[in-house]
């Protein structure tokens, strides 16, 4: 899908009106969100382009929608922390159980290959 001259023209003009560009908007939704995720309960989403939905109205990006939880990478040792259980009611075809280790780089690299680069 490719910007149309009408919808280039929104996005130029919001970041005019805006003291901060769109991008640094979006990863103001984007970032946060990931790292909470991960350093509350030991969760790395593939956070692609494709899973991350930004919301726009006229004032810039206002929602992120996350969407296709599969590829999940999870810190065991915290998850098992947070909710004992959990691990023993999880499928393991969508959500792959690691060390923190493991998980934070599946983080960074789609944080910083995917967004930020």
């Amino acid at each position: 899908m490719s910007l149309s001259a009408s919808s280039s023209f929104l996005i130029f003009s919001i970041a005019a009106d805006s003291a901060q560009t769109p991008r640094e908007n979006v990863f103001e939704l984007l970032i946060p969100f990931h790292l909470e995720l991960y350093l509350r309960h030991g969760l790395a989403l593939e956070a692609h382009m494709q899973n991350c939905v930004v919301v726009w109205s006229e004032e810039g990006p206002e929602k992120l929608w996350v969407r296709d939880w599969g590829g999940l990478r999870a810190d065991a040792e915290k998850l098992g922390r947070l909710a004992p259980d959990i691990l023993t009611r999880l499928d393991h075809r969508s959500v792959s159980l690691s060390n923190a280790a493991t998980a934070e780089k599946k983080l960074i690299a789609c944080l910083y290959c995917n967004h930020l680069t």
